[in-house]
């Protein structure tokens, strides 16, 4: 079993929509679980229950944003909670926000909310993802109707995870492959 813990809504029903496309040959044995938080707070001052009380072999991996943090403060920081419960834990960072994720795959955007955002990926500030600041609020300027939980499902049911450009996304997905791969050796 994969056990995903969020820190958000948004990220969890993004990557219930997103996960079975990137382990689409795995999916009927994919035994998948999306654990939803509320903010870093929340997920950190979980994380030692679900560690210790998650039935079987459970492989996890912590989702989060960097939020201006330091990348690898925060991997540190979640790896030493986990550390006493000696369950294997992957910590994936969306670089700056999730929505760094979503700038990664405009197509998808531009299908979910039916604006044209072509022209947005060209412009130097878009072209790296993990590089804008501050994406969620540049997400609500080019789309005013976008909602953060319903903004999840929409964005992720059209995202397709080999066009993401964000460099962080591809880490995460592959990151999971790897994770899959390990369990099914």
């Amino acid at each position: 079993m994969i056990v995903v813990l969020t820190e958000e809504p948004s990220s969890a029903e993004m990557l219930k929509r997103v996960i079975p496309k990137i382990l689409p040959d795995m999916l009927p044995q994919l035994d998948l679980q999306i654990v939803e938080h509320r903010g870093i707070g929340d997920l950190k001052a979980k994380l030692p229950s679900l560690l210790r009380g998650w039935p079987g072999d459970a492989r996890f991996i912590v989702v989060c944003d960097r939020d201006r943090r330091d990348c690898v403060e925060v991997k540190r920081e979640i790896l030493e909670i986990a550390k006493p419960y000696n369950r294997p834990v992957l910590v994936r960072i969306a670089c700056e926000e999730l929505e760094s994720w979503y700038f990664g795959d405009l197509n998808a955007v531009s299908e979910a909310y039916g604006v044209n955002l072509d022209q947005v990926a060209k412009k130097r500030g878009y072209r790296d993802p993990d590089k804008i600041v501050d994406p969620k609020s540049k997400l609500r300027k080019l789309v005013p109707d976008l909602m953060q939980v319903e903004g999840g499902r929409l964005i992720g049911d059209s995202m397709v995870p080999e066009r993401n450009t964000s460099h962080s996304f591809t880490v995460f997905a592959d990151g999971l492959r790897r994770v899959w791969r390990d369990m099914s050796a």
